[in-house]
């Protein structure tokens, strides 16, 4: 990435003889209702999205997680506690958030993310649809949060964050992964604090990034201790869920 992706966007420079361009591609609105009037979560728009991107991708440069967690005073937001635990992350209860990470191709075809797509099908075309109207580079570090669509079955909540573009041997390295789960996670816990206590009683995960994309789960658990988000008065405990045979 270069130094002039990391400037916020009314800071960087209009090369020499090209003119500003005046177009905006506008992402899914904070709130869109389908036609059996399931809201969902998309995010914001581009332009402003953009923008805070931006300020997130400066604020790495200055301040790393590490420094972050060991200065107290730099913490504003709701303390996180990560509690792992083994069992199976569909048994959580109804309306719970449960958070998987995803590539920007909208494909769930492989690890947990496949049990995803067979449990929750309704969410899985959401989450299609959303990759389909964004570009790789617009939804990479974003979060969608899916509210429970399903017709049968457990209500939950489904928190998709997007760590990776691609998937197999074209996936991120593992340094642009856990940087894209700081700006994704970030995301993610806004919109459950928007959502408020009343409509989300848990936030359960696996152990993100570190199947497929082949990530330390210890690197990915550093990052989410360091989180910095005000959850709004709902408590900060993510409830991390291994299977019993999963490795250590």
């Amino acid at each position: 990435m270069s130094e002039q992706e990391l400037l916020p966007l009314e800071a960087r420079q209009t090369p020499k003889g090209s003119a500003p361009s005046s177009t905006q591609v506008s992402r899914p609105s904070a709130q869109q209702t389908n036609e059996g009037g399931n809201i969902h979560i998309m995010g914001q728009s581009q332009s402003r999205f953009g923008a805070r991107r931006n300020v997130f991708r400066t604020a790495w440069r200055r301040s790393t997680p590490r420094q972050r967690s060991q200065n107290p005073q730099n913490r504003q937001g709701t303390p996180i506690r990560i509690i792992e635990e083994t069992g199976d992350l569909f048994n959580s209860p109804d309306r719970a958030v449960l958070i998987h990470a995803c590539n920007c191709l909208g494909s769930w075809g492989g690890g947990i993310a496949a049990e995803f797509r067979r449990r929750y099908p309704e969410a899985h075309r959401i989450y299609q649809n959303h990759c389909s109207d964004n570009s790789l580079s617009n939804l990479i570090g974003t979060a969608l949060l899916i509210p429970p669509s399903e017709h049968q079955g457990p209500q939950h909540w489904v928190g998709c964050v997007f760590t990776s573009k691609r998937v197999g041997r074209h996936k991120d390295t593992p340094p642009q992964i856990i940087r894209n789960t700081e700006l994704a996670m970030t995301e993610m816990l806004r919109l459950i604090a928007e959502q408020g206590q009343g409509a989300i009683v848990g936030i359960y995960m696996c152990r993100i990034n570190a199947g497929l994309f082949n990530v330390p789960w210890r690197e990915t658990k550093y990052i989410l201790q360091s989180l910095d988000v005000d959850l709004r008065g709902m408590a900060g405990d993510i409830h991390v869920i291994r299977p019993p045979n999963e490795a250590l």
